[in-house]
């Protein structure tokens, strides 16, 4: 479905995954991969949410 109105993407992170990518997590710049999916808790602010499965930093 497209969503021309989505202007942000939430990023979920499972919980036992946060500290493996806390240090990621506080540059102002990453890179994150993973899957696509509308929002499944009303709780989370984007209407798209990306279930993130590798978190790295940005190349500059």
């Amino acid at each position: 479905m497209s969503l021309p109105t989505v202007l942000s993407i939430q990023l979920v992170i499972k919980p036992e995954d946060f500290a493996r990518w806390q240090r990621v997590l506080a540059m102002s710049r990453l890179r994150a991969t993973g899957k696509l999916v509308a929002r499944k808790d009303p709780r989370q602010r984007s209407l798209v949410v990306l279930e993130v499965s590798e978190l790295e930093e940005a190349p500059r």
